[in-house]
This record gives C-alpha cells, sequence and structure tokens, in this order.
C-alpha cells in the first residue's frame, strides 16, 4: 500500500505543476487518506464476495448390453456399432465428467475412449471390473469412464470390489469406485442380481446394497463434506425395500439414506423408465449441490434406457 500512496503522491505533483499553489491543511490531508483508504477497501470487499462459478456435472448411467450373444439384449448384430453410439451420445451431450457403464465389454469402452481421444481430442480414463459371465465372449463387467485433462488424470484412485452375496449360478455382480480429483469427488458403478424365473431376489439386493454402503462408511465417503456419486443398474423399481438404505429420508416410503436421485430429486422415488415401463437405473449423489436433474433417452442395441444426470455444485 506504501509503494501505491507513494506513486499517487507523484502523480498529484506533476498534475499540479502548471497550477497555483495551495497551501495544504491538516483536515485536507486526513480527508484525503480516508478517501484513499475507502476505496481500496470497497475493492477488495467487491472482489471477496463475487460468488465463484457454478460448475456443472454431467453424468451418464447405461447399461449397455454389450455382450452380442445375449438373447435378452435383442442386438440384432449391433454390438459392434455400440462403441460408435455411445461416442456420438457422449459428443452431443458435452463429454461428460462420469461414464458409468454397465455388461459392458471392455474392448468396447476402450474403443470408445479410442474415437473420443481420436476425432476430439478428448481424453478419457477407463476403470473396468471384470466379472466372469459365463459364456460370454469378452472381458465383461461394469466400467467407469472419467474424463481428463490432456497431461494430467483426474483418478487418484480406483478400485474393484466383487459382492458376497451373489447366488450361484448368477453372473457374478460387483462395484468399481475411483477418487477423483477435480472436482474432489468419490464415483462408483454397480450392478446388482435381478429376480430371475419367477423367483424373488429382493434379499439378496438389499445385501448387496449393504456391502455397499458399507464400503463407502469405511472409507469416510457420503459423509459430511465428501461429495459421493452411485450410478447403475440397481434392477429394483424406487419404491422398493432394498432402495430404502440409499435414498435419504426425505424420499420417504421408509428411506433412511443419504442420497438423492437426479431424476427424482428431491423427495420423490420415481423418475422416468429405463427399462421397458420400469425404472431400474439410477444416478444417485449425496454432497453440496445447486441444482440437479435426469433425462433418459433411447437405445439401438440395448434392452435399458441411457440415463443421464446433470449436477450444478
Amino acid at each position: 500500500m506504501s509503494c501505491l500512496i507513494k506513486k499517487l503522491m507523484r502523480h498529484r505533483r506533476h498534475t499540479n505543476l502548471d497550477q497555483p499553489s495551495r497551501p495544504a491543511t491538516a483536515a485536507s490531508a486526513r480527508l484525503a487518506w480516508l478517501r484513499l483508504i475507502s476505496g481500496l477497501a470497497l475493492g477488495w470487499l467487491a472482489m471477496v464476495a463475487t460468488p465463484a462459478q457454478a460448475i456443472q456435472i454431467t453424468v451418464l448411467q447405461f447399461n449397455m448390453c454389450g455382450w452380442d450373444d445375449n438373447p435378452e439384449c435383442a442386438n440384432e448384430g449391433r454390438a459392434r456399432y455400440i462403441s460408435v453410439d455411445i461416442y456420438r451420445s457422449l459428443k452431443d451431450k458435452g463429454w461428460p465428467l462420469v461414464v458409468s457403464l454397465n455388461e459392458a465389454c471392455k474392448n468396447q469402452v476402450d474403443a470408445v475412449a479410442g474415437l473420443t481421444k481420436t476425432h476430439d481430442g478428448i481424453y478419457y480414463d477407463v476403470v473396468f471390473q471384470k466379472n466372469k459371465q459365463p459364456g460370454a465372449t469378452c472381458q465383461f463387467g461394469n466400467a467407469l469412464m472419467i474424463r481428463r485433462g490432456r497431461t494430467e488424470s483426474r483418478i487418484i484412485s480406483h478400485v474393484a470390489v466383487p459382492y458376497i452375496a451373489t447366488p450361484s449360478g448368477f453372473e457374478p455382480r460387483g462395484f468399481v469406485c475411483a477418487s477423483i480429483r477435480t472436482p474432489g469427488m468419490h464415483v462408483c458403478s454397480t450392478h446388482l442380481t435381478p429376480d430371475k424365473e419367477g423367483r424373488d431376489y429382493s434379499g439378496v439386493r438389499s445385501a448387496q446394497v449393504g456391502e455397499l454402503v458399507r464400503y463407502l462408511t469405511r472409507q469416510g465417503w457420503a459423509q459430511s463434506g465428501v461429495r459421493t456419486l452411485i450410478a447403475g443398474d440397481f434392477n429394483a423399481k424406487p419404491g422398493a425395500d432394498e432402495l430404502d438404505r440409499i435414498y435419504k429420508s426425505s424420499y420417504g416410503g421408509g428411506a433412511w439414506g443419504v442420497f438423492n436421485e437426479v431424476d427424482g430429486c428431491c423427495s420423490t422415488r420415481g423418475g422416468e423408465s429405463t427399462h421397458g415401463s420400469s425404472k431400474i437405473d439410477y444416478i444417485f449423489y449425496f454432497g453440496n449441490f445447486v441444482s440437479m436433474r435426469g433425462d433418459a433417452t433411447l437405445a439401438p442395441h440395448s434392452d435399458h434406457d441411457p440415463l443421464w444426470g446433470w449436477i450444478t455444485l
């Protein structure tokens, strides 16, 4: 500040060279000081009071049904086009930060990341959880794609965890998680066991949700100040008991978790259908936010619809 005052005083002497000199008074000097200090203080307060720019996070959750030989997918030979279709969707939505994929073949996910890099200079890091699916013709499982910078990965760490509570004869289930440096959050992708041949496996799904939540708790995630996102195919409708442990209590229906859901924020257990006439795919988020919304779109090669989420921090 002393340097600034000296410059101002020099400027005043230079501009007064051609004017008649006037005797300075103590009162006028004090007034000049007050005006200078007040101006500097107001300028500093204006800079401090300027709100930080809002950050919008775009998320895609999609059970891509990537295994071409799976009769439930009705792919009709379109599996080879899946990577291109997903690439076009990512580009159309402005390159989401987080992409959660279920029933994914690793070569397909790697191909998507290759297309974004080659054609658009957009880099994605891939974290994959391989499941030992009987009869699968590829490395098959859950995947996360995290958009990165050109020179630095956003991923700090990652892990893939199988669920203990998976019935014999079923595709092994689990989740894959990653910690992201910017904007500072943890993300997971999961796929829970469906009902099969008329049998109700809601108890299995409840146990799997319990395993996931306990993992988050051990890591210190989904707690005060720690942004956490879970996306996946839960094979359960919004009102199902197995989701009570995830939905925050304001959603009702026995909910006692801590998460909001993008397509039902922030008190409605519902949203657009993602599998036939049912909603079974979700994007759950815990942490501070300004707004969030979701939208289910269509895909030509899967029995699931892509679910998009936009979270403004």
